[in-house]
């Protein structure tokens, strides 16, 4: 990526890279350390912690109870293993789920970021937060950019402990088995 650049900006080069391939091993040192704690994880702690503390709920669902703002975890450990979870919420805009891209969209008169939760050919609706939704006409649209930011906010780890993390994730990779047999597919 680098090649075409003089060779006075080298060490520069040199330098960033080597600070953010650091960067990289410690966050996934971070992720690595975490999915450690998940066999430690209590399934009904975790529910408690989705619908309550961690506020999941607001933005998901699982089967019919929570929010339709984000991607529906009825079943995501199907599709996304437990680092991939994890990374999502400690690093929510490392990878979005398509579908779920944020978006910036201009009009002639405002601005607004959301999620595209709907598009016909005249009109398109953004979910703006998960109670809220604006219905923009194609004609009023100036621009429509892709963001590299998810609506998801950064920090939500910082609001719980290890053991909660751990907890909200073995409800997360449990929630979708039959309960008597949860806690064996965490081990």
């Amino acid at each position: 990526m680098f090649a075409a650049y003089p060779a006075d900006v080298k060490p520069a080069i040199d330098q960033l890279t080597t600070k953010l391939a650091q960067l990289q091993a410690g966050r996934l040192q971070r992720l690595k350390d975490m999915e450690n704690l998940i066999a430690d994880g209590d399934i009904e702690r975790g529910r408690t912690l989705f619908y309550g503390k961690a506020i999941c709920s607001t933005c998901h669902k699982v089967r019919a109870e929570g929010g339709k703002l984000g991607p529906d975890l009825t079943s995501i450990q199907r599709d996304r293993s437990a680092h991939d979870l994890l990374e999502a919420i400690v690093y929510p805009s490392v990878s979005l789920v398509r579908e779920y891209e944020t978006y910036r969209v201009e009009t002639k008169t405002s601005g607004h970021t959301g999620i595209i939760q709907e598009q016909t050919p005249t009109a398109i609706v953004l979910g703006t937060s998960q109670t809220n939704s604006i219905r923009i006409a194609r004609a009023d649209i100036i621009s429509m950019d892709l963001q590299n930011t998810s609506m998801m906010p950064q920090g939500l780890d910082q609001l719980m402990t290890k053991q909660e993390i751990a907890d909200l994730m073995a409800f997360l990779l449990g929630q979708d088995q039959d309960p008597e047999t949860d806690q064996a597919v965490l081990r």
